[in-house]
């Protein structure tokens, strides 16, 4: 075997590496992004229930003010209706 033989040798060894250390790369990165998408979606569905708690308590504050509003408006009325 002569030297550039063994120089091609090395050099394909050296290139079969890198391939296998490219597509473990590709592998781990694909699995990182999968890890990544999930996390959002986790995220997105707890951002979700927290809109939702957020419009029920503004709901609820619209018919707790409604409520207050009639109330003091019966009251009003009946102070003016009562003492004069």
């Amino acid at each position: 075997m002569t030297t550039s033989e063994r120089e091609i040798g090395k050099l394909e060894a050296g290139l079969e590496a890198l391939n296998r250390t490219v597509r473990e790369g590709f592998t781990d990165a694909k699995e990182d992004r999968r890890e990544i998408k999930r996390e959002v979606a986790a995220i997105d569905e707890r951002l979700a229930r927290i809109e939702a708690k957020e419009n029920e308590r503004r709901g609820a504050w619209a018919v707790l003010v409604a409520v207050a509003s009639i109330c003091s408006g019966l009251v009003a009325w009946a102070v003016n209706t009562l003492f004069k």
